[in-house]
Order: structure tokens, then C-alpha cells, then sequence
């Protein structure tokens, strides 16, 4: 918050001595936008970064280093808001730009790439997503050895589409090899650590190995919680998870007041964003059905659909057992796992 407010401070003043589409003030909008979205505040960053990429390319020309980070950047930002038309479109664009100024096998190409895999993924294309990813992680293997942590984004998507081809043990796998990639590559509270873990318990859950799951996941938690942030959307993705993994071992105190505790967390969120919503929601709906309150787990599933989000699907889920003779429960659950 400290470093948003400063940021915008120091672009008035900029903007007031130097003009709007001065370089110089243009790059300190660029570093406030990249601050907003990492600070939560997605909607005002998104339009911002929409405001400030015609501006730059403008100023700079669209093959400059500074147009391609923005670019970059509002790619981020459409798929936190889930925005895949917008992403798909400015990905084709920003793809074809690094292609031509930095080669095929750049690393900054190779991070658009695995983008566009991501975008694959999101539309359900596991087949070209898989071929892609693997694409991806060959390039950086042919560069610098197997080894190096860039491979690891690749890897962890990757447990996604296997865990979505229903090849779960082969997604365990994968996640527990990116996990030891990372802990030989980055520091204890590294960021990119902290997602292999996180990757690593999620797929221990998709497996049923649930007590492995929960003491990967209760680690990871505290470990956000601590140098991430509370309110940070791993850490309330971890949380989620860690609540259905409780539930799953009948422990539904535990899951009750991690369950209470994100939703406090989330009502402070400026914009928790849908993906995150919709999660929440449905973990609560969980939450609610486990203890025998079935129309507020309904509830919680109206309100999720407001969200418009994806959602894996769920209505097999036997957790879910006391509403399956529901019909508005199907409906809803239908509803939801269409949006993916």
C-alpha cells in the first residue's frame, strides 16, 4: 500500500513537471500499474496498463523492451480477471513481437510462450497445452540444462493439464519433481518455492493422499501467511484447499476455521478477483454441506455463479453426497462447471 500510494505521488508530480507522455513519466506509470496488480488492485492496474501501452508505443515505437513489459504485464492482468479473449489476442500479438526481436528461443520468448500454453489450458485445450509446456521445457533444457528453475512455470502448469487428463499420478509426479527443483534453486521462502510446495500439496489432495496434502499444505500456509501475504491470492488458494483436505480426513473444525478465517481475509480484499471468489465459494459451500447446512451450502453456490469464473468440476464430488438428489444443486454445479 505504501509503495501504491508513493507510486502515485511520484507520477502526479511527474505528470506535472514533465508532461503525461514524457519517457520518464510514462516508465513510472508502467512500475505503478505492475505495483497495483501485484498489490491486488487488479481492475485499476488492468486499466491503467490499457490507458499507458497505445501511449507507449507511441512514444517508444511497439518493438521497444519497455512496450513488450507492458505488454507482458496486461497479459497478467487479463488472465487474473480471466479475461481470455483480451489475453489470447494481445498474447498472438506480443508472441509475434518477441519472435521477431529476440528470436525463438529468447527468454523473454520463452515466457510469452508458456503464456500462450497457459491460455490453452484455460480453454481446455490439454493436448496443445501439454505439447507446449513440453515445448517450452525442452527449449530451456537445450539452453541450460535441465536444471535451471525457468523450466519449473512450465512443469507446474503441466501437473494442471495431467491432473485434468485425469492422470493424477503422473501429475503427483511431475509436481514432486518441480518441488525439488525449486528447494535446489531458490531460498527457503522464495517465492517460486513457494509454489512448487503449493503445486506439490495440491496434487497430494487431487491423488486422496490427504494427510500428506495437509502437512504439505498447513507448511505452506504458514509460510504465505508469513512472507507472502494473509490476503495474497496463493495464500487463499492454499487456504482453500488445506479446508477441503480437513474435511476430506473428517477434521471439520479445523476446515470450519480455516474456512472462517478466508473469508474474513477476503471481504478485506479491494479485488479478490473471480477465480478466487468462486473458489472460496465453493470450498464454503463444502464447509456448509459437511455440517449438515444445506441450504446455506446452495447459498454459497448462487453467489458464486454471480462471479462468472471457472471452477473444476465438483458435482461428483462425495462430499457433496447430501444434495446430490437436489435438483437446483445440479443445476447450479452445471451451470458452474460450464463457465470453465
Amino acid at each position: 500500500a505504501d509503495a501504491i500510494r508513493r507510486g502515485r505521488d511520484l507520477l502526479a508530480r511527474e505528470q506535472e513537471l514533465f508532461g503525461a507522455d514524457d519517457p520518464l513519466t510514462l516508465s513510472t506509470e508502467g512500475m505503478l500499474a505492475l505495483a497495483e496488480l501485484r498489490g491486488g488492485e487488479r481492475q485499476q492496474a488492468t486499466q491503467r496498463f490499457e490507458d499507458l501501452l497505445p501511449r507507449q508505443v507511441a512514444v517508444f515505437g511497439e518493438d521497444h523492451p519497455t512496450c513488450l513489459t507492458s505488454m507482458h504485464n496486461l497479459l497478467s492482468a487479463y488472465l487474473d480477471a480471466d479475461r481470455l479473449e483480451d489475453a489470447i489476442e494481445l498474447c498472438d500479438r506480443a508472441l509475434t513481437l518477441r519472435r521477431r526481436v529476440f528470436g525463438e528461443h529468447h527468454p523473454e520468448t520463452l515466457g510469452t510462450l508458456n503464456t500462450a500454453a497457459i491460455l490453452q489450458l484455460r480453454q481446455g485445450k490439454l493436448e496443445e497445452a501439454e505439447k507446449t509446456f513440453h515445448d517450452v521445457i525442452d527449449a530451456w533444457d537445450r539452453q541450460f540444462g535441465e536444471g535451471h528453475p525457468a523450466r519449473l512455470s512450465a512443469m507446474m502448469n503441466l501437473v494442471e493439464v495431467y491432473a485434468r487428463q485425469g492422470e493424477l499420478e503422473l501429475a503427483e509426479n511431475m509436481a514432486r519433481e518441480a518441488k525439488e527443483g525449486a528447494e535446489r534453486s531458490f531460498a527457503q521462502d522464495h517465492p517460486r518455492r513457494l509454489a512448487a510446495r503449493q503445486t506439490h500439496g495440491f496434487a497430494l489432495y487431487d491423488v486422496g493422499r490427504y494427510e500428506e496434502a495437509v502437512e504439505e499444505l498447513e507448511s505452506v500456509f504458514e509460510d504465505q501467511r508469513r512472507v507472502l501475504d494473509p490476503v495474497h491470492p496463493s495464500t487463499m488458494k492454499t487456504a482453500d484447499i488445506l479446508a477441503s483436505a480437513y474435511i476430506r480426513l473428517e477434521r471439520f473444525a479445523d476446515a470450519e476455521g480455516v474456512r472462517v478465517y478466508v473469508s474474513d481475509l477476503v471481504g478485506t480484499m479491494p479485488d479478490p478477483g473471480p477465480e478466487l471468489a468462486v473458489f472460496h465459494r465453493v470450498n464454503a459451500a463444502i464447509c456448509a454441506v459437511s455440517d449438515g447446512r444445506s441450504e446455506d451450502a446452495l447459498a454459497h453456490l448462487r453467489a458464486a455463479l454471480e462471479h462468472g469464473a471457472r471452477v473444476r468440476p465438483f458435482s461428483a464430488n462425495p462430499l457433496f453426497a447430501p444434495l446430490f438428489d437436489n435438483a437446483e444443486f445440479h443445476e447450479l454445479a452445471a451451470q458452474l462447471e460450464e463457465q470453465r
